[in-house]
C-alpha cells in the first residue's frame, strides 16, 4: 500500500548567503542542496544543511519511528536520527555531522557523530544484493536521491527488501514541470533524470526528458515567486513497494503526457509565494541575464 501526499512543509529554513569557499550552493535562494562548513561549540550545532522541500508529515514519520532507520543516499546530508547510513560517497564524519537535518524544532541541536561502521559506501544502483538482511530496518529513507540515480527500480527493490517500511521524499511532479524555481530557462532541477509520482502500490519513475522545457509542457514561476511548499514538496510512504520506470518512444505522446497533467495548473496564481529574497537592480540583472542569455 503505498500513501503520497504532496502537503505544506513547516520545517524552519535557515539560509546561508556566504560567499566564503567553505560554503556552496546552487542558486536561486539557496533552496536545493547546501554544504556548510560547521562550527561546533560546546556540542550545539551552529549551522545545518538546509532544504525547504521536505514535508513536515514526512519529518513525523522520522520522529515517530520505533527501530532503527537506513538512509539512503545520506552520505551528504544524512537525517540525524539515522542508524546507518548508504551512500556513493567515501565516509567523512566530519561531513555527515555538519549536514544532518531533521532535528525536533526543540532548539536542542546536539552534534551527531557516525562511525565509519554506520556507514556502507555503496552504490545503490549496482545489481548486487545490498550487505543487510531482510527487514533489518523499521524504516528505509530515501530523501531527494533516488530522482537522480540512473536505475531507481533496484534501489526500490532492495530497500523494501531489507526495510519494513520505505519513505521516499522527493520534489513533486508540479515542481518538475516548473520552470524557474532553480533557474529560469529550465524545469525543475537540472540534475533530475526521473520525475517521481505513485500509483496504487506502485511508484512510478517517469523520464524526465527535455521536450518538459517546450512551450506548453510547464508552468513558469513569476519573478520574485517560489512555488509554495505544499505543491512542490512530496513523499511516499508505503510497504513492499514495486517500481514502474515509465519513458515514451514518441515526442508526441511525451507532450501529450506533459500537457496533459500540467492543464490544471495553467494561469494559476494561488500556488506560488514570495521566495523571500531582497530584489533589487543587481537581482534583476542576474535574472534577465540568465533567462535571455542563457547565463548560470
Amino acid at each position: 500500500m503505498v500513501q503520497s501526499y504532496t502537503r505544506e512543509s513547516t520545517v524552519k529554513i535557515d539560509w546561508f548567503w556566504s560567499r566564503d569557499r567553505t560554503t556552496w550552493f546552487e542558486d536561486r535562494n539557496c533552496q536545493y542542496w547546501i554544504w556548510a562548513s560547521t562550527t561546533v561549540k560546546g556540542g550545539s550545532i551552529q549551522a545545518k544543511y538546509s532544504n525547504p522541500w521536505i514535508p513536515a508529515d514526512a519529518l513525523c514519520i522520522l520522529h515517530e519511528a520505533k527501530g532503527p532507520i537506513l538512509d539512503v543516499g545520506g552520505g551528504g546530508a544524512p537525517y540525524y536520527g539515522s542508524a546507518h547510513i548508504v551512500d556513493i560517497q567515501p565516509f567523512s564524519g566530519e561531513r555527515l555531522g555538519s549536514n544532518a537535518w531533521g532535528y525536533p524544532d526543540d532548539g536542542n541541536r546536539q552534534a551527531i557523530q557516525w562511525s565509519e561502521k554506520q556507514y556502507t559506501q555503496l552504490d545503490v544502483c549496482d545489481c548486487r544484493r545490498w550487505p543487510f538482511d531482510d527487514r533489518q530496518y523499521e524504516i528505509g529513507l530515501c530523501s531527494h536521491c533516488i530522482e537522480d540515480v540512473r536505475d531507481p527500480s533496484h534501489a526500490v527493490r532492495e530497500l523494501s527488501r531489507v526495510c519494513s517500511r520505505v519513505l521516499i521524499i522527493a520534489p513533486s511532479r508540479l515542481l518538475e514541470q516548473t520552470m524557474g524555481v532553480e533557474h529560469p530557462r529550465y524545469c525543475g532541477f537540472h540534475n533530475h533524470q526521473w520525475i517521481i509520482s505513485s500509483d496504487k502500490d506502485t511508484i512510478v519513475f517517469r523520464r524526465k526528458s527535455p521536450i518538459v522545457n517546450l512551450r506548453g509542457c510547464h508552468i513558469r514561476c513569476p519573478y520574485g515567486m517560489t512555488l509554495k511548499r505544499e505543491y512542490g514538496a512530496a513523499f511516499h510512504l508505503g510497504t513492499g513497494f514495486h517500481a514502474r520506470e515509465c519513458a515514451f518512444w514518441s515526442e508526441k505522446d511525451d507532450f501529450n503526457d506533459y500537457r496533459q497533467f500540467i492543464l490544471p495548473y495553467l494561469g494559476r496564481q494561488d500556488i506560488f509565494e514570495s521566495d523571500g529574497r531582497t530584489h533589487d537592480i543587481r537581482t534583476m540583472v542576474w535574472y534577465l541575464k540568465r533567462r535571455f542569455l542563457s547565463t548560470l
